[in-house]
């Protein structure tokens, strides 16, 4: 695709979404940024040290651990890990175990707590 469209997309992309914005709840968000960069800074570090962890016990890169157990899509995590040379299996293994998880166990999870809250 040549460049000057790919400029004009993306610019494109971005009016649409400012477009959308609304201005009465980018306010409302004012008061929830220290919790947003909070969560931000705690799901960064427990990746750092989950990676950490598994860069030790199994012999994996820093970067290629870092990058399995990164909150963010699964195709950012292998296209970085594949741009710096990082092994790309193991990244999307442990992408798609964390998607699994997310998906199959925390509803069920969500489900019964619900569901013992429901006979108290």
């Amino acid at each position: 695709m040549p460049g000057l469209l790919m400029m004009l997309a993306q610019v494109s992309i971005g009016l649409y979404m400012g477009v959308m914005l609304d201005p009465k709840k980018l306010s409302a968000t004012k008061e929830l940024m220290p919790y947003i960069f909070s969560g931000i800074v705690l799901m960064i570090g427990v990746s750092v040290v989950v990676a950490w962890s598994l860069s030790e016990r199994y012999g994996f890169s820093l970067v290629t651990a870092f990058l399995a157990m990164a909150p963010g899509g699964i195709a950012e995590m292998c296209l970085a890990g594949m741009s710096m040379g990082e092994d790309v299996s193991i990244i999307l293994t442990y992408q798609l175990v964390r998607l699994l998880f997310l998906n199959i166990c925390v509803p069920l999870g969500i489900t019964m707590y619900f569901k013992n809250k429901s006979l108290d």
